[in-house]
């Protein structure tokens, strides 16, 4: 099964985090038949310099844009181009594990589902282990929490034609809210999900992550979200954990890590599933 990855870059992406996910790419167990590489507008000469080094050893096949359209329509206009129906999404600060095309290749291949994603670990700028992310493995269970998120976008795979059946990405999506839309919007119309227990992806956390998530953006998480968990996972306690970015949001720097750390105990994704 040839196998297509999906990346959009954009001018503000760091070149080091770039090479990194690049590296990990080039050390996949399982062939990589091509890279759909989706130039968001202009980018720096670091950039371009990390394309071309990696030019030969990887197999790019790249989409240049002419301005700045943001991460969803950039996304539909590459998924557009991918040759193979098994498609593979990777953020360009991401690493990815040597097996994970090969493990999640197999798995799709032996399964009814439409999205694939895994477990991952967080790590800082310089690669340093951070945490454990994880997420529920059965799509049962996904579907009930699709409220918060319970897939891990860079670690996803998906059948090109399941996702264009609904639609592809919203362009008109609110800011920060692509891959949770399209979750939900997924999950409402039908496509199975489901998670690896495996840890197949390095998630990057970087200094002022938090600043991109304003309370706008909190807002607009709660009201995609809203339905959802009223149709799925009507509780209080669920309500409260869908308003929980719009509340960190404003809280100060010194109660900020205190308070993440008391409420991932009541996350629902950090649960031990079993299938």
């Amino acid at each position: 099964m040839k196998v297509s990855y999906l990346m959009s870059l954009y001018s503000k992406e760091n070149p080091k985090y770039l090479n990194d996910a690049f590296l990990s790419l080039s050390l996949q167990t399982y062939i990589i038949d091509e890279i759909v590489l989706v130039i968001d507008g202009p980018i720096t000469n670091e950039l371009e310099s990390v394309i071309s080094k990696w030019d030969e050893a990887l197999p790019f096949r790249l989409l240049r844009l002419d301005k700045n359209v943001g991460l969803a329509q950039a996304l539909n206009k590459g998924l557009e181009i991918c040759s193979n129906e098994l498609v593979f999404r990777m953020d360009t600060d991401d690493v990815s594990e040597p097996n994970r095309t090969e493990c999640q290749v197999r798995f799709m291949l032996q399964s009814n589902v439409d999205i694939l994603g895994s477990q991952a670990v967080d790590i800082d700028e310089n690669g340093n282990y951070i945490k454990d992310r994880q997420v529920p493995f059965d799509h049962e269970t996904i579907s009930k929490l699709i409220w918060c998120c319970p897939m891990i976008h860079p670690s996803v795979c998906f059948w090109k034609s399941s996702i264009k059946s609904i639609g592809s990405y919203a362009i008109d999506c609110p800011h920060r809210q692509d891959d949770y839309e399209l979750w939900i919007r997924a999950e409402s119309l039908g496509l199975k999900f489901a998670n690896l227990p495996q840890r197949l992806i390095k998630y990057r956390t970087v200094k002022g992550y938090r600043s991109k998530n304003s309370f706008m953006v909190g807002v607009n998480r709660f009201k995609l979200g809203l339905p959802a968990l009223i149709k799925n996972d009507l509780r209080l306690v669920s309500i409260l954990s869908l308003s929980y970015p719009m509340i960190r949001s404003v809280l100060p720097d010194f109660l900020l890590d205190k308070f993440e750390n008391w409420v991932s105990l009541f996350d629902p994704r950090t649960k031990k599933y079993e299938k």
